[in-house]
């Protein structure tokens, strides 16, 4: 596979529209520009069922589709991989979805059945660029317009009049969209529901774990086997296998990728806590993976499952912000500046001309918005997709293919 990223496509197009060094079109824009690029091209490829990106997984009587597929490819019997039909007026016997759930006819019930199906493509994303900071210096913690000052109170920058004392015994806290979590040493962690009327009051049973989902902060009782909201009323009852010693649980929105936190580290499926260096951290819930800022170090990683991931930032790391930024200072100053920290989305291609393709469209875009002529550029635009296709190989068992290959002097042998 070869690889690229958003800024090698963005660079590319640019050197073919005339722009570079330019700021006529925002960064905003040009992202917003190349994902439709990519939309138009996925589709394409889906249409020519090429299995660049497609995925195999095993399929049942009453599942419920995959929550990343965008269209389905096949759906055929394992080990004769005869294709299952959908099922139609005319078609008795086959598949058939019904509120997002996969429904077989009673002939391929219980037996072993594949489905193959394209995910959702990618959103594609720049990494943010360094701006100034909207926020009073030496602030403990911030999420979006909220943050909390060097006084411990949560303030907002779009209202003063908001102003919520959190207490003075942390030396840590990280905030969320509903809560912020505190942390008073190393073996106790405290946690408060806030809104704009104030703070609400802490949940009281001891076995409740803090549990993050998409920025958002939920509690877990190991005892009960459920998932509490900010009220505390029943969210999910669901059985997780919660390792001794975890203090607080990343998870994505399905709960299928989950994240073990203690003070000293994190845990994942019964392994022992890989080591953080630091345990005094604050945390952000991002593109399906945490991320830490280390404060003996002052580096910030990115939390895999079985390693960290230094990412590099101008300045020194002080608090996420939000999902695209952190808070960074100058070394020796009181300056500081918000920093983004998710690197660009990387593709993984077949071939050079996927690159090429995808380059030309943005060109293209990025000449209509200068209202420039595209005639050369939709020229070469229209060659690298001919090649594209050429490159494809079709399935041997398409019919026409089929057709072809036993042509002979214009009467079809069989």
């Amino acid at each position: 596979m070869i690889r690229y990223n958003t800024t090698d496509i963005i660079k590319r197009a640019e050197q073919l529209s005339d722009l570079e060094n330019s700021d006529f079109i925002s960064d905003y824009e040009k992202v917003a520009l190349l994902n439709e690029s990519w939309q138009i091209i996925y589709q394409k490829i889906v249409n020519a069922n090429d299995k660049t990106w497609a995925k195999r997984i095993r399929a049942y009587d009453g599942m419920p589709l995959p929550c990343d597929m965008y269209q389905m490819s096949a759906l055929y019997l394992e080990r004769s991989r005869e294709q299952i039909l959908k099922r139609n007026s005319s078609q008795k016997y086959g598949y058939e979805i019904i509120g997002n759930f996969l429904y077989l006819s009673d002939n391929y019930k219980g037996k072993e059945i594949i489905m193959e199906y394209f995910p959702i493509p990618k959103s594609l994303r720049l990494r943010e660029k360094t701006a100034d900071s909207p926020f009073e210096n030496n602030i403990l913690g911030a999420n979006h317009s909220l943050y909390i000052d060097s006084d411990n109170y949560i303030r907002d920058l779009n209202d003063s009049t908001v102003h919520f004392l959190i207490g003075t015994n942390y030396y840590d806290y990280a905030m969320f969209d509903n809560a912020v979590l505190a942390w008073t040493d190393s073996s106790y962690t405290e946690f408060a529901w806030w809104d704009y009327d104030g703070l609400s009051a802490r949940p009281g049973e001891s076995t409740f774990i803090p549990l993050i989902i998409e920025n958002h902060l939920y509690l877990y009782s190991s005892t009960q086997k459920k998932i509490y909201d900010t009220n505390q009323n029943e969210y999910l009852e669901i059985d997780i296998n919660v390792p001794n010693g975890t203090k607080y649980i990343y998870a994505n929105k399905e709960l299928t990728d989950l994240y073990f936190f203690s003070p000293v580290g994190y845990y994942y499926n019964d392994s022992d806590f890989i080591n953080l260096a630091d345990r005094k951290t604050r945390l952000a819930w991002c593109q399906n993976r945490p991320y830490a800022i280390l404060r003996n170090t002052n580096r910030l990683v990115r939390c895999d499952h079985t390693q960290i991931q230094i990412i590099d930032t101008e300045y020194i790391p002080m608090t996420f912000v939000s999902e695209k930024y952190v808070l960074t200072r100058k070394p020796m100053s009181e300056l500081t500046f918000l920093e983004g920290y998710v690197n660009d989305t990387d593709l993984n291609f077949s071939n050079n001309i996927y690159f090429i393709v995808l380059a030309y469209m943005l060109a293209i875009a990025f000449k209509n918005k200068q209202g420039g002529d595209t005639t050369a550029l939709y020229a070469q635009y229209e060659s690298a997709v001919q090649q594209l296709f050429d490159s494809i190989s079709n399935d041997a068992n398409d019919s026409y293919q089929i057709k072809n290959v036993y042509k002979n002097n214009g009467i079809y042998i069989w």
